[in-house]
């Protein structure tokens, strides 16, 4: 499964605002303790899917057009 953990409002060299998104594999499972949760890998993409590197706290790169992207701090 998936989930969205959180949006990251950026801003690229031009100036312009780029939305990210967090994501997080999980899985859910039954126990005889009740209904657990393990959490996987986390991933960040674009709103429009592709994929993105953290190179920083505040700063993101998009591989596939070499874009930089810098946290806009909300």
């Amino acid at each position: 499964m998936d989930r969205e953990l959180r949006r990251i409002r950026c801003v690229n060299e031009d100036g312009d605002t780029v939305i990210l998104v967090e994501s997080q594999y999980y899985d859910r499972r039954s126990t005889a303790a009740g209904d657990r949760e393990y959490p996987g890998a986390r991933r960040i993409e674009t709103l429009g899917g592709m994929s993105v590197r953290l190179i920083d706290a505040a700063i993101y790169e998009v591989p596939e057009t070499g874009e930089f992207l810098r946290d806009a701090g909300d």
